[in-house]
């Protein structure tokens, strides 16, 4: 028993001493020595075990995976299809006219840094459809996040999606210096 008592005070020692003035980097669950329990892991091997780590986590941001543009909006329209598709609704072809339209309003959120809608109207004239709906949306990482975890979970946006009257859709999607996407997507029929 006097060893056990002698520890914990040497352990206490240890730790005025450590605490004192000079930052410490103990766990977050971290608690005093009881009798009977091994003592602490040194702060040098903390700090070799958990430097690195924080390293990784502090230090500059990953570049964002290399993806094109044209692999991003595949996805978005790949993705759409299989969950049309999973509602008994047709797959939607692509567009050409609507296309440049969607890019177009992609790039202008991007210089903007905010989302916005364009005039449908003039889209709809434009490109000779009856009908035309956006969904727009910023910062998800590729096609198949931005409908799954975004315009799927929003009605509106999920709406437009599952709309049986559509039969066409583009999508424009502009990577800004910062790495983060600017996603429109136009359907129409």
């Amino acid at each position: 028993m006097g060893s056990a008592v002698a520890g914990s005070e040497r352990d206490a020692r240890f730790l005025r001493q450590t605490l004192r003035g000079r930052p410490t980097l103990l766990p977050p669950s971290w608690s005093p020595p009881q009798l009977g329990r091994r003592p602490p892991v040194p702060t040098r091997t903390l700090l070799a075990l958990i430097l690195p780590a924080l390293l990784l986590a502090l230090g500059p941001a990953p570049v964002a995976h290399a993806q094109s543009p044209s692999t991003y909006e595949r996805q978005v329209v790949k993705a759409t299809n299989k969950v049309r598709v999973s509602h008994a609704l047709n797959p939607l072809k692509g567009s050409a006219c609507l296309s440049d339209y969607a890019e177009r309003q992609a790039r202008q959120m991007s210089r903007q840094g905010s989302l916005s809608h364009q005039d449908l109207s003039a889209v709809s004239h434009a490109c000779g459809l009856r009908r035309v709906a956006e969904n727009v949306a910023a910062g998800f990482s590729n096609g198949r996040t931005v409908v799954r975890s975004a315009w799927m979970h929003s009605s509106s946006h999920r709406g437009n999606i599952l709309t049986s009257a559509h039969r066409v859709t583009s999508v424009g999607a502009v990577r800004d210096a910062a790495g983060r996407w600017w996603t429109v997507q136009l359907l129409g029929r």
